[in-house]
């Protein structure tokens, strides 16, 4: 659809035009700037949960919505490597989303609800740590990609327990895998 072409187009435009404006650039300027962007992911969680009147499906405990609480974060404090290289994960499955899409996704008007939670929140979960990346505010690490990769099978981990448990507790089909 329209929607989407322009929606990547805005997201790809934005990134680029996000770095040649920060690139040189002081850390609290970069900080002034990413924060209030990595908000719209957390925005989004908070959304879902309060909006849909289906809280347990809505569930805060699936990647994107880690990756939602953990950006703004990592956009305010100054040692960020460790927890930057999390990021990489979260980025790429925020990309995938974005490309992707849920079957339901392809129907929202372009200034719905819906839509806010979905595009905005995985486009705040691309950009923003690829702009961190870039901007040389998180260092890429071997060793640091290997304690992200630790964080996501933990995660991944919690999120299928406690999916489980939900799912038996309240009989419902939950996925907190998409």
């Amino acid at each position: 659809s329209i929607t989407y072409i322009l929606s990547m187009v805005f997201v790809f435009g934005l990134g680029i035009g996000l770095f040649f404006l920060l690139r040189k650039k002081s850390e609290l300027v970069v900080k002034l700037v990413l924060f209030p962007i990595s908000l719209l992911g957390l925005a989004a969680v908070i959304i879902n949960l309060t909006a849909f009147n289906d809280p347990l499906h809505y569930l805060p405990i699936e990647f994107c919505s880690y990756t939602a609480i953990l950006i703004p974060v990592l956009v305010l404090i100054p040692k960020r490597n460790l927890l930057g290289n999390f990021l990489i994960a979260g980025s790429l499955g925020a990309l995938v989303a974005l490309i992707l899409r849920t079957p339901d996704s392809y129907d929202w008007p372009f200034f719905s609800l819906g839509f806010f939670c979905y595009f905005f929140g995985h486009m705040a979960e691309f950009l923003i740590p690829q702009l961190l990346f870039a901007l040389k505010k998180v260092e890429i690490k071997p060793i640091y990609m290997i304690s992200s990769f630790v964080m996501v099978i933990v995660l991944y981990t919690l999120s299928y327990l406690v999916g489980h448990h939900v799912n038996v507790t309240y009989g419902l089909e939950t996925n907190y895998f998409f």
